[in-house]
Parts: C-alpha cells; sequence; structure tokens
C-alpha cells in the first residue's frame, strides 16, 4: 500500500481537501490543518496531486486561484511521538501490502 505525506496552503474548508476524505474515507490520517496522509494502492504523486487539485499554473494566473501544495511518496522507515492511531494507521497500510 503506498503512502503519501500531503502537504497544502488551501484552508482545511477547501473542497478538494473535503472530497478526499470522502473519496479515500479511512485511507486519510489528518495530522493537521494543512498535512494529511493518505493510504492508496494504485496512486502515484501526480494522481494524490490531481485529486487535491494542486495546479501547474503559470505565473499569468492569479495566485490567489492557485491550490498550491507538495505530495511525497512515504517509505516504510519512519519514526516519531505521536497518538497512537497514527501508528495503527501505519501499521494497517503494511498489512494491505
Amino acid at each position: 500500500m503506498n503512502v503519501f505525506a500531503v502537504f497544502h496552503e488551501n484552508p482545511r474548508e477547501d473542497p478538494f481537501d473535503a472530497q478526499i476524505h470522502v473519496d479515500l474515507g479511512d485511507n486519510v490520517y489528518t495530522l493537521s490543518d494543512r498535512l494529511l496522509l493518505i493510504r492508496a494502492p494504485d496512486e502515484v504523486p501526480d494522481s494524490i496531486a490531481e485529486r487535491m487539485g494542486f495546479t501547474r499554473e503559470s505565473g499569468e494566473a492569479d495566485p490567489a486561484a492557485q491550490r498550491l501544495g507538495v505530495v511525497f511518496k512515504l517509505n516504510a522507515s519512519h519514526l516519531g511521538f505521536y497518538h497512537s492511531g497514527l501508528w495503527d494507521w501505519l501499521r494497517e497500510a503494511r498489512e494491505i501490502a
């Protein structure tokens, strides 16, 4: 199972952020208003960025209309201290793979 870290500048009320929660349900783990983890077996960073509505518009586009963000594909190495729900969520991703 692929796991992605998604950082986005848009507020949490962003419709793309809300839709990704609807589309992927429990496969989205919210770390903060701007940082999500996403489990998705058949996705790649480009497809996650597209689902999030991130744009590659040139400087000609209205910056306020752009949805900016970064998608990182994570590997199995991770360490940290956080709520147990995160570690359970990551363990499920490994078990599904």
